[in-house]
């Protein structure tokens, strides 16, 4: 059974490519993993509204919201993140929503990430997971029997605002 169903919006088709030789160097392989690729490099075919259509039709137990110039590089990989889906479920198992870059309640910026244009980004030294009221759209991991829908640029905020009354985010 596949696990993951990762999307992507591309306006670059050779940027995309090399983000999927990433993941599945990184052990997202195409046996255990769903990608579905967002053509725009042509125009704004799709916008991120389709998240909508992907979670209810998905049968994958978790879909991957991700920029397409996200490279999986840098050690961590399927295993990783098998690990952190079930530290995740067992801490709260009506999460919705996690990502790698956020805004905590109290306005930390609750990063992971490794960004080779940008030295500004704070090393987050409390662990993970963290709860946070807003996340960053590059990557995205949604558990898909959450009840969560929205346009994705908007999509780490509301959904953490929403999830925040019910459980943590």
């Amino acid at each position: 059974m596949k696990v993951f169903h990762i999307c992507t919006i591309t306006n670059n088709l050779k940027q995309y490519e090399e983000m999927k030789s990433s993941y599945i160097s990184a052990g997202f392989t195409e046996d255990r993993c769903r990608y579905s690729l967002f053509d725009n490099s042509k125009g704004n075919v799709f916008d991120p509204s389709v998240f909508n259509e992907i979670r209810l039709s998905t049968p994958e137990p978790y879909i991957i919201f991700c920029h397409q110039d996200i490279l999986l590089n840098q050690g961590d990989g399927y295993d990783k993140l098998i690990k952190v889906v079930d530290e995740l479920n067992q801490i709260d198992k009506a999460w919705a929503v996690a990502g790698n870059a956020g805004v905590s309640r109290k306005g930390e910026y609750v990063l992971r990430i490794t960004d080779p244009f940008s030295e500004s980004y704070p090393e987050w030294k409390k662990g993970f997971p963290y709860p946070v009221e807003s996340l960053d759209e590059n990557f995205l991991l949604i558990r898909t029997q959450a009840d969560i829908s929205c346009n994705l640029h908007s999509a780490g905020c509301i959904w953490c605002l929403g999830v925040y009354e019910i459980s943590s985010c």
